[in-house]
């Protein structure tokens, strides 16, 4: 946001050669047009640089009609926010529901025409950029939290005892647990992407797992085994009760095998 606007302020001061030229942001939480960027010579002109309020100023009743106002005379606006305003003429222009583009000068009817014809085509291309900036970052939000949820996830089913794990087509472990890495005697990052052929010490058990994992991605229903045998990098012979089922990982288009072991 910020440096698109920039931009726009510092393309009309050199443009249009009016010392006042500044964007003002609506903030809806405060109901309130917020001065966000101000050429230097407006402020110099305008020692403070106001906000604007719902019927308390022309600026908010331009934004709100949501076309552009001219005022060849600014004090004698009757909606004027300052009687005593330096400025004697300006040009609003709303840029979509963001916020408003000013543009003035301390002298009456002091922006012409041909002037306002080109902020308004600059008002255009900042209300695109900032469009953009504003899906880019609700993309970016969107992406924040899904990688919050999925850390907390990864919280969760770290902490239980269960085995908890998913593979691909080709075997490969693409979701799994601590309970699952410390069963192989290797890290969840090190069981990613493997197969239970690369850990299991017993090739019966990786031929039965498989077996298993097989079925549920060829028939697409799910399977429950009372009993299953399997032996950790321990030695110890764990005999385990597990269901698995169909399951469709959100990253790829293969199907995938979900699996929880207790």
């Amino acid at each position: 946001h910020e440096s698109a606007i920039e931009s726009v302020i510092d393309a009309i001061a050199a443009i249009v050669d009016r010392p006042l030229a500044g964007y003002w942001a609506h903030d809806e939480s405060a109901e309130a047009l917020i001065p966000v960027e101000v050429s230097t010579q407006g402020t110099d002109i305008v020692e403070t640089v106001p906000s604007f309020e719902p019927g308390a100023s022309v600026a908010w009743e331009a934004f709100e009609r949501g076309e552009p106002r001219y005022c060849a005379d600014l004090r004698a606006e009757s909606t004027v926010h300052n009687p005593d305003t330096p400025i004697g003429s300006e040009f609003i222009v709303p840029v979509g529901d963001d916020g408003v583009l000013i543009v003035g000068s301390p002298l009456s009817d002091d922006v012409p025409s041909e002037d306002r014809e080109l902020i308004v085509i600059i008002a255009r291309h900042l209300q695109t950029a900032l469009t953009l900036a504003n899906r880019r970052r609700r993309l970016q939000d969107a992406r924040e939290r899904i990688a919050a949820e999925r850390n907390q996830l990864k919280q969760v089913i770290d902490t239980v005892p269960q085995l908890i794990f998913a593979k691909n087509p080709d075997g490969e472990f693409i979701l799994a647990n601590e309970a699952v890495a410390d069963a192989y005697g290797t890290t969840v990052d090190g069981l990613i992407g493997s197969t239970d052929a690369d850990y299991a010490s017993d090739p019966e058990e990786v031929d039965a797992f498989t077996a298993d994992d097989r079925r549920v991605l060829e028939t697409g229903e799910s399977l429950y085994r009372t009993e299953e045998t399997l032996t950790d990098a321990a030695g110890n012979e764990r005999v385990l009760e597990t269901w698995k089922i169909p399951f469709s990982p959100v990253e790829s288009d293969d199907e995938a095998v979900l699996g929880v072991a207790n």
